[in-house]
């Protein structure tokens, strides 16, 4: 997949739950809109992983069509 069209995360994967599933750990700062103090929040998604990638690695995953019933994103590279 050379093109990337649709949204971008940068996360680390924690689990290994099939040959090509994985799920990534994406973390975010969002300011409160009363006390305008930052708060990290965490997602969780389910990406389909042809790069065979390990636990604690950092990915990038990007939107794709759905690939099965949670699956919607894909890792498309290591980074570290």
């Amino acid at each position: 997949m050379t093109e990337q069209n649709g949204k971008s995360w940068e996360g680390v994967v924690i689990k290994k739950n099939s040959e090509h599933t994985a799920a990534v750990k994406v973390s975010r700062l969002v300011k409160h809109p009363r006390y305008g103090k930052y708060i990290k929040k965490i997602s969780v998604y389910q990406a389909h992983d042809t790069m065979s990638s390990k636990v604690g690695e950092k990915v990038r995953i990007v939107e794709v069509p759905k690939i099965s019933k949670t699956k919607s994103k894909m890792i498309t590279e290591v980074l570290k």
